[in-house]
């Protein structure tokens, strides 16, 4: 798994310019709407998993398929 960017590496502008703030601010808005998605639907599947591992009394286990 490669490393991930920097929030600051992802999004700062160092060339002024209106239309390049708006740019920025959509790729901004457009990374913040795909966490929310990823968290709306990747992280119920995990949460599921890890109400039923803890109702049966298993260890749960992020490194499985959680899918």
């Amino acid at each position: 798994m490669q490393p991930t960017k920097s929030f600051e590496e992802l999004f700062h502008e160092t060339r002024p310019g209106f239309f390049r703030m708006i740019r920025r601010d959509f790729r901004c808005l457009k990374y913040l709407g795909m966490l929310v998605l990823m968290n709306l639907t990747v992280g119920r599947k995990v949460q599921k998993k890890y109400l039923a591992c803890k109702a049966s009394g298993e260890p749960f286990w992020l490194d499985q398929g959680n899918e």
